[in-house]
């Protein structure tokens, strides 16, 4: 190779080559022909042969730097470490794909794969979504969960199964008939999806006394029956997230469902559109459940059930029952344990007594006008037939700006206040200024007591979309001078006082452009001071996805 480059130097350094380099002259056709078909064809040559050198060596490197590399000469409990930390992030296994973690960590080598089959805690959170006709299983599932599950050994399993198959039974209902009548039209060989999903459901009941936390979604009643082989065996169960989509069967034909009606450890059950579904559960022990209907007119059978549940300390009624206000039995429905109550229109607070009661969190139904604007008047009626102390109050699309003066009355000890209007109103800014000016604190010399004295968190947030919510028709005002004179005056209360001081705040305000936010200058001059003194602040102001300020 040094002869080589050498030789071709030399040959370079001639004069008619300088010549022709250091002028604009025009070489000869031998000349040409001379430079072109050795020189430079044998310079290219040599080139191209150096590189693929260089492509061998610096491939011998890498495989040589893969063979030393750190990563193998881990100790496996180390290699464990990093797995865990790797799937920190993913809550669940989707034990049907096989490009989830940790199926692919299971791939890399045979040491991967025995760290990860050594570890139950890496498979006891499981993911297992049913098949349809449009979503075809992969080879082999019934072995791919039987494998998670057996690698979970004895450990407590988490599992999230959904079996909503979009009209699959419609769809299986039709063939069976078709085949019945015309039974060579099919292939008996033919996989049957819903025989597959049976048989996964199968497997996970088989293993139901490790349930720890269990969300089942379903769309035939003809899984009830099959949980109902779990009864008596749910020892471990704490959590049941169970919702149903009802099909095709007819309601004479919904069998009786009490899978759950024996867990000793079941405390918090979530349900979710049951339709006419009644399970058989350890209501008396509870000590959380949350029911969400969509169909109308079943507000009272929800709130009749909190006599079967004595030891229930929070309640969550998601319906749109708005229209209910008397009970078919006369009188209230008393409650002497319930904390904590999330709801949701005005039905569900008009026939309680709470006495105990410290937390509301009042969520309009965002897309129901009539339930946005006759929620809030309903909660003082509560809270004085009840005679609580609300330490913590949530109010989320509601927009009754003159209705909440009197609750605000109605809680003088309340800690935190969240404010959150997610669908925009033209009201919105309006609600939102209310309740600045009633936290206001008064120095025009008069002596007048503090408003919500225990405060000490709290939260104001507007959301708003054009393509779904009503247009925005003015600009967002509410960041004004005074409310920072509000959160400066309740920051700055001297202990000792009586008073609690503001501890923690939240502003986050999100509009369409810019247009839809008034100048909030005033309003940021007032409180960039107040982090620097230690006040836990944070501030977002957004238009579409441009963040204008950020504290």
């Amino acid at each position: 190779m040094q002869n080589f480059l050498n030789n071709l130097q030399a040959r370079t350094k001639t004069a008619d080559f300088q010549r022709l380099l250091q002028s604009n002259e025009r070489p000869t056709e031998a000349q040409i022909v001379n430079i072109r078909k050795t020189m430079l064809a044998e310079a290219m040559q040599r080139l191209s042969e150096l590189h693929q050198v260089w492509e061998t060596l610096q491939q011998i490197i890498d495989d040589c730097k893969t063979v030393v590399s750190p990563m193998r000469q881990l100790p496996p409990e180390i290699l464990l470490e990093i797995f865990h930390w790797t799937i920190a992030d993913q809550e669940y296994v989707d034990v049907f794909c096989i490009k989830s973690v940790p199926w692919t960590l299971g791939q890399v080598c045979r040491t991967w794969h025995e760290v990860v089959q050594s570890d139950p805690r890496l498979w006891s959170n499981l993911l297992v979504r049913g098949f349809s006709y449009d979503r075809n299983p992969p080879q082999e599932p019934l072995s791919m969960l039987k494998t998670a599950l057996r690698l979970s050994k004895d450990r407590s399993l988490s599992i999230r199964c959904s079996f909503d198959c979009d009209n699959l039974l419609e769809m299986e209902k039709e063939r069976n008939a078709i085949q019945e009548k015309w039974p060579n039209l099919y292939n008996p060989e033919e996989d049957n999806i819903i025989t597959l999903n049976h048989r996964v459901l199968q497997l996970l009941v088989d293993n139901s006394r490790r349930w720890k936390n269990a969300r089942f979604r379903v769309d035939d009643y003809a899984y009830l029956s099959m949980f109902n082989a779990a009864k008596g065996k749910l020892d471990r169960l704490e959590t049941l997230n169970f919702g149903m989509i009802p099909g095709w069967i007819d309601d004479e034909l919904i069998p009786t469902f009490d899978a759950f009606a024996v867990a000793p450890k079941l405390f918090n059950i979530e349900l979710s559109r049951m339709g006419r579904v009644k399970p058989v559960l350890p209501y008396e022990q509870l000590f959380s459940a949350r029911m969400e209907w969509c169909d109308r007119n079943v507000l009272e059978e929800h709130l009749v059930t909190l006599h079967e549940m004595p030891n229930l300390q929070e309640y969550d009624l998601d319906g749109f029952d708005y229209e209910m206000r008397e009970l078919s039995e006369p009188g209230f429905i008393h409650h002497n344990a319930l904390r904590v109550l999330h709801v949701c229109t005005p039905g569900a607070l008009t026939n309680l007594v709470l006495p105990n009661l410290e937390e509301v969190h009042l969520k309009a139904a965002s897309l129901d006008e009539i339930c946005r604007f006759a929620t809030l008047d309903k909660l003082p009626g509560l809270i004085e037939r009840s005679g609580c102390s609300i330490r913590k109050l949530t109010l989320a699309d509601v927009l009754e700006s003159s209705d909440i003066i009197p609750v605000l009355e109605r809680t003088p000890n309340l800690n935190e206040l969240h404010v959150e209007l997610n669908h925009w109103h033209y009201e919105t800014d309006e609600f939102m200024a209310v309740v600045a000016r009633y936290l206001r604190i008064r120095k025009d010399g008069r002596e007048m007591p503090v408003a919500l004295p225990r405060l000490h968190t709290l939260t104001m947030s507007v959301r708003g979309s054009p393509k779904w919510d009503i247009p925005f028709d003015l600009p967002i005002s509410f960041l004004k001078k005074r409310m920072a004179e509000m959160i400066r005056d309740r920051w700055n209360i001297i202990d000792g006082s009586g008073v609690n001081r503001l501890k923690s705040v939240r502003i986050y305000v999100s509009v369409p452009s810019r247009y839809h936010i008034a100048p909030y200058d005033e309003f940021i001059a007032g409180i960039e001071e107040l982090q620097k003194q230690g006040l836990d602040i944070s501030i977002v102001i957004k238009a579409g996805h441009e963040t204008l300020y950020g504290l």
